[in-house]
């Protein structure tokens, strides 16, 4: 049997003949750092080359690039946010930190709710999570809006129990109501529950 087994792998080839990563990383590293730029180390780092903050298209991709100390990178096209106002009365806003980009705390998207379904509109890198931060991004998002002629006016939005994004979004909606996601309200009555102990 064990013969069998070492003729197989020797005339056949074996997973033991492809090359592990591992052995051509440095390689697959330098050839990489040879045509891109090299990767940002810190969040001052990061610029955005000027091919990527527009679509095909023509329309400007990168809506917001604010720098540090409350660095946040906007992305969405005025089509987006046209669709986001005409179709969707509803919005839903999260953030979460496990899909962040490299350098930023959370990765935080505005979604609307259309007759199709929900699908997010607006996506966010941020370094922070503090009312100043939501403040930028929901003027950045006003302002754009403006510049291409289009109304923002969501009837309400969905959130966690994240405080300052809701103060912020009614600052600025004042209009609007804020929803509260039933999943985040029992976590936050669970939470108060065990500090009770």
């Amino acid at each position: 049997m064990d013969s069998d087994i070492e003729w197989t792998k020797t005339n056949r080839g074996s997973p033991e003949d492809i090359p592990i990563f591992n052995h051509i990383r440095s390689t697959a590293y330098r050839r990489r750092s040879s045509v891109l730029p090299p990767i940002p180390k810190t969040l001052e780092d990061i610029v955005i080359p000027d091919s990527l903050k527009f679509l095909q298209n023509g329309d400007r991709y990168v809506t917001f690039d604010n720098p540090v100390p409350n660095r946040l990178i906007i992305l969405c096209s005025s089509e987006t946010l046209l669709a986001l106002t005409g179709k969707c009365s509803y919005w839903l806003a999260d953030g979460t930190f496990r899909t962040a980009p490299q350098k930023f705390l959370q990765s935080y998207s505005i979604h609307g709710r259309t007759q199709w379904g929900i699908h997010a509109f607006v996506h966010i890198a941020m370094c922070g999570r503090t009312q100043q931060q939501y403040e930028l991004i929901f003027q950045a998002l006003l302002h754009h809006a403006n510049t291409n002629h289009i109304q923002l006016q969501p009837l309400s939005i969905m959130l966690d129990f994240e405080q300052a994004a809701s103060n912020t979004f009614l600052s600025i909606f004042k209009h609007s109501s804020v929803l509260y996601c039933h999943f985040h309200y029992c976590r936050s009555i669970w939470r108060h529950i065990q500090k009770l102990d």
